[in-house]
């Protein structure tokens, strides 16, 4: 019974951990986004220099700005 049991359970994590596995199919690039060339990061609400801004708030602005910048295919304005 116990080693049913056992059994049992390791196909439940296995159904688990496959269903919670991101999916790796490549997603088509925006169509809209094929032809910018420029671009501009800013946070859901407000700019990196708000005042009010969180301090991890700005530090994801930089980095996504950066990682633009080192890809090559933008100009950030």
């Amino acid at each position: 019974m116990k080693r049913a049991l056992s059994g049992v359970l390791v196909w439940l994590i296995a159904a688990a951990v496959a269903m919670a596995a991101p999916e790796t199919r490549d997603q088509p690039f925006p169509g809209t986004l094929i032809n910018a060339k420029y671009v501009y990061v800013t946070a859901y609400d407000t700019n990196q220099f708000d005042p009010n801004r969180l301090p991890e708030d700005r530090q994801a602005i930089a980095a996504v700005e950066d990682a633009i910048q080192k890809w090559g295919h933008y100009v950030l304005v």
